[in-house]
């Protein structure tokens, strides 16, 4: 009878941890990318169904819609380093 072995199992997974390095180094390039918070949020439903219309339609995911959203209101907002400041020091 032979004698069997069990290279395939969980020994497989242990030894194959230094393979993954260049995912960690991969993992590292994304934190330099902006940090991702998530909250909680009420919109107005007719809003939310119309955002969530388009990244359904440009196959992107609704974050990415609300931030393209936001950012282009944020653009055109007039007083953002003044409210940027009065904030700062709120805190």
């Amino acid at each position: 009878m032979a004698k069997k072995t069990f290279k395939t199992g969980i020994d497989s997974l242990i030894q194959n941890t230094t393979n993954n390095i260049p995912s960690e180094e991969k993992a590292e390039l994304d934190k330099s990318k902006h940090l991702k918070v998530k909250g909680t949020y009420y919109f107005e439903s007719e809003l939310l169904e119309d955002a969530k219309s388009v990244a359904y339609h440009s196959r992107i995911p609704i974050g990415d819609v609300l931030n393209q959203a936001l950012k282009m209101y944020l653009n055109k907002y007039m007083d953002l380093e003044k409210a940027r400041k009065i904030y700062s020091q709120k805190t």
